[in-house]
């Protein structure tokens, strides 16, 4: 319960409302304005970073003076927390079946990561932009009653398809998964 009255305690303090929105907004200002060197540079080529850093206070005192802006800051954060997380695992799962990911996403594999982004990014602001789901009323409904079938109806459809998809040539599936997988970074056929 220590822990729990801790976190408490930080909250009814502001951290959430006051000091976690001005850190985030400073530190991503203060990165983009080292970065871009909008403000020019020194005589070393070095940003001006006191310039960098009165800006990027400025800007975060006038964001957590916004408490609307704030709240969906709080709202809209942990959901993106997710959706990292979520891609993380998924990028180790892929490590764990051999694909090489060093280099990054390219072909078809790019594409879906971001599609399947932008419908992330629909869905942590709809609630809080006014955004609204995309069809019917009765279509909502109808989705949010089924949504476990029809995650259930899809991953049956891809084990049915996997078992009965006619096999091509070489049959080591191992292999063929690797390459498969190798082929959606963009990056060919493997050596082993």
């Amino acid at each position: 319960m220590a822990a729990q009255d801790i976190l408490y305690q930080l909250q009814s303090s502001g951290l959430y409302e006051i000091a976690l929105p001005f850190l985030l907004i400073f530190t991503i200002t203060f990165a983009i304005l080292e970065k871009t060197k909008i403000f020019g540079a020194g005589k070393d080529q070095e940003p001006r970073s006191n310039i960098n850093v009165v800006v990027s206070v400025i800007l975060g005192l006038l964001i957590i003076n916004q408490f609307e802006i704030v709240d969906r800051l709080n709202l809209f954060l942990p959901k993106v927390s997710l959706f990292i997380v979520v891609a993380i695992m998924f990028l180790i799962l892929l490590g764990v079946f051999g694909a090489n990911i060093s280099e990054g996403f390219s072909g078809i594999l790019l594409l879906i990561f971001a599609i399947v982004s932008l419908f992330v990014i629909y869905w942590a602001l709809t609630p809080y932009v006014g955004l609204d789901f995309i069809g019917p009323y009765w279509l909502e409904s109808w989705v949010y009653d089924n949504s476990s079938t029809l995650i259930f109806l899809v991953i049956i459809g891809i084990i049915i398809w996997a078992v009965v998809k006619k096999p091509r040539g070489n049959n080591d599936t191992f292999t063929k998964f690797g390459e498969t997988i190798d082929k959606m970074f963009g990056k060919g056929s493997r050596s082993r």
